[in-house]
C-alpha cells in the first residue's frame, strides 16, 4: 500500500517524506536484510532494524503490538504477529497520525499529503 501510494504522489511531495519499514524482528532481520525488503517495494523506503530492547522501546512508545508465535513442525520456528498502521512523525519523534493498513491506498495518500501540507513553510 505504501508503495501504491507513493507511487500516485507527486515527486515533490514524494521528496516530502521519509518511510522508513522498521523490522519487528531483529533476530532474523538485520539492518541490510530489512532495507532490502523495504527496497523491494519501493526505492524511498529505508529498512532498518535494532536490538529487541530498541525495538521493544520504539513499539511501546508508538503503540505497536506485536507477539512472537512458535510454529510447530515449521521450518521458520516462529511468526511474528504485528498489528499493521502506517505511523507519520515528525522529525522529532512526535506522533502526528496512525493509519491502519487497508486494501486501498487512498487513505495513505490522503495523511500524506496532510502531514506534508502541515510541515511547509510559511511563505
Amino acid at each position: 500500500m505504501l508503495s501504491a501510494a507513493l507511487k500516485s504522489l507527486p515527486e515533490s511531495t514524494q521528496k516530502a517524506v521519509s518511510p522508513v519499514f522498521i523490522t519487528l524482528d531483529p533476530k532474523r532481520d538485520t539492518s541490510e536484510k530489512a532495507s532490502e525488503y523495504a527496497h523491494f517495494f519501493h526505492p524511498l523506503i529505508t529498512g532498518v532494524s535494532g536490538s529487541k530492547a530498541q525495538i521493544d522501546q520504539l513499539a511501546k512508545r508508538y503503540g505497536v503490538l506485536y507477539r512472537i508465535t512458535e510454529l510447530e513442525d515449521s521450518a521458520m520456528d516462529y511468526a511474528v504477529d504485528h498489528s499493521s498502521f502506517f505511523y507519520f512523525l515528525s522529525p522529532n519523534g512526535e506522533l502526528l497520525e496512525k493509519v491502519p493498513h487497508t486494501l486501498n491506498p487512498d487513505m495513505l495518500v490522503a495523511a500524506i499529503q496532510r502531514v506534508t501540507d502541515n510541515n511547509k513553510e510559511p511563505q
